[in-house]
Parts: C-alpha cells; sequence; structure tokens
C-alpha cells in the first residue's frame, strides 16, 4: 500500500532537509511536482499518506460523482488509490479545476500531453481564447520558476527518468506488444503512433472515442492509466479489469488491458448503429453505453 507515494514522500522529506529530491531512487516526477509535495514530507509518512488518500477519494468523487462506489470496483482506479498514484488529482484538475487545474496536469507530463491538447481544443471551440493564454502562461511559471532556482534538478530528472521505450515495451497500451515479439519496440513504437495519429486526424472522434484512443496508443502507460475511462464504465469493462490483470501477470506485460477500451469502442459503436435504426425495426431494448 503506498508505493508510488513513498517515492513522492520521500523526495518531498530530500527538499525539507536540504537536498535534491533525485537523490532518492526511484522518483521520477518534474521538479514542480517535488516542490508542491513538499508540505506532505514536513508531517509524518503516516499522516501524509491518508491525506494523499483523501485527495485521491475526493478527485474520484469529483470525477465519477455518483458513480463512485462502482468506479471502486474498476482496477486500474482501486490500484490508483491503492498505490497511491496521481492520476485521479490530475484527471480531476485537468477536467474541472479551468485553467489553473489544467496548468497543473503538467506535474504528469505523460497525461498532461494528452488532457491539454483534449481541453485546449473544446476551449477553442467554445471561444475561451482567454483561458487557454492563461493555462499556457500558467505553465511557463509552473516550469520556468524551478528551472531558474534549481538548475540542476531539470538535469538531474531528465537522467532519472527511463526513455519512452522502455517505458512502452512494459506499457498497458498496444506498445505492450513488443515485449511478446521480436519487432524492435523503436519500429513498434514509431508504426503504432503514426497509425494513431493518422486515424484521429482523417476521422472526427467523440470524447468517448478519443480516451479510447489515449488508452490504446499510450505508451507510457501503467494498469492505473486506464483512470482516463472512468466515465465510460460499466459491469462489464469492471470485469474486464479484473481479467486483464490475471492475463498481465501470465504474459508479464500491461497489453491485456487494450480489451477494455476496445470493448468500449465496439459496444458504444452498436449503441449508436441500433440509435440510427427505425425504432420498428429494433426488436430488443437498446443497448446502455458503458
Amino acid at each position: 500500500m503506498g508505493y508510488d507515494f513513498t517515492f513522492y514522500w520521500l523526495a518531498a522529506r530530500s527538499i525539507v532537509d536540504g537536498h535534491s529530491p533525485y537523490l532518492i531512487d526511484g522518483f521520477m516526477s518534474p521538479p514542480p511536482f517535488a516542490i508542491i509535495m513538499v508540505p506532505l514530507g514536513l508531517i509524518s509518512f503516516d499522516a501524509a499518506w491518508w491525506i494523499w488518500t483523501l485527495i485521491n477519494v475526493a478527485s474520484l468523487a469529483v470525477l465519477a460523482k455518483k458513480q463512485s462506489l462502482k468506479a471502486l470496483l474498476f482496477l486500474p482506479v482501486a490500484f490508483a488509490i491503492f498505490v497511491g498514484q496521481m492520476d485521479l488529482p490530475i484527471l480531476a484538475l485537468g477536467f474541472y479545476g479551468g485553467w489553473m487545474g489544467l496548468a497543473l496536469t503538467a506535474l504528469k507530463p505523460q497525461l498532461a500531453v494528452w488532457i491539454i491538447p483534449f481541453m485546449f481544443y473544446r476551449w477553442w471551440r467554445e471561444g475561451k481564447i482567454k483561458d487557454i493564454v492563461l493555462t499556457i502562461a500558467s505553465l511557463s511559471f509552473l516550469y520556468g520558476l524551478p528551472l531558474l532556482l534549481v538548475p540542476s534538478w531539470w538535469t538531474e530528472w531528465r537522467n532519472n527518468s527511463p526513455s519512452i521505450f522502455q517505458y512502452a515495451e512494459h506499457a498497458s497500451s498496444l506498445y505492450g506488444i513488443s515485449a511478446l515479439i521480436s519487432f524492435p519496440v523503436i519500429s513498434f513504437f514509431v508504426v503504432a503512433l503514426l497509425s494513431g495519429a493518422i486515424f484521429m486526424v482523417w476521422h472526427p472522434v467523440s470524447p468517448r472515442q478519443f480516451w479510447c484512443f489515449v488508452a490504446l496508443f499510450n505508451p507510457v502507460s501503467n494498469a492505473y492509466s486506464l483512470c482516463v475511462l472512468i466515465n465510460y464504465l460499466g459491469w462489464t469493462t469492471i470485469a474486464l479489469s479484473w481479467i486483464a490483470i490475471v492475463l498481465s501477470s501470465c504474459v508479464h506485460t500491461g497489453l491485456p488491458f487494450i480489451i477494455i477500451p476496445i470493448y468500449i469502442l465496439i459496444h458504444h459503436s452498436q449503441f449508436r448503429i441500433l440509435q440510427r435504426k427505425p425504432m420498428s425495426n429494433v426488436r430488443s431494448a437498446p443497448i446502455n453505453t458503458p
């Protein structure tokens, strides 16, 4: 319990003691996140862990609302809370925190690269250009201030972080296949990324489809990374998440988790096809979207 949070707390504690957070082996988050975590480094681990868990649970409530208890049964959500990951707070900030919350998603770059363009596109369509400008300005401050104060931390962060290709070998996405076949991971990375980009550019997608594609094509992903699908859960997807973890333990890669976004995409497509048919031709009751 709290495995990932342990690294966050130790990095914050290191700063409190006057040292670099990157002296902590296993801490790979950017410098702004280490600085923001300093208040939790001032208290005991147990107290900090319970505060962080409450933040995670509150974020879950913001994201899933009345479906929060149901969402807890979805393994990626339960796993994220159990290990003390930051995915749920980052998603809540990005979707419901306005321009300031969106800027704070950069505390986890591998999520920010998807959330920020998604929200920028939505705001651009809604004419919220001011929010886009404020987000960019906040991002500059968030990353610029630590760079000016302690420039060495950025070099240490880059040196401590595995390459994207190392992540991809065991990703809970299509990239996880590179751990099962002899195809070079960098070649698979390029092919999969280009295929996903081309499809999304040439085929307009809904938010549901977009986040399913993120789950499929995100090279830097773990089981908890599927928290991006929290608003599209049904009992079948919850069951699939537990089947996926069993399969993952057998093949030693997160690849089996792709069955979840694939199921959501197929199920939603069937629902939309039924909606287009005249009601007189539909003999069974409409399928509920997950």
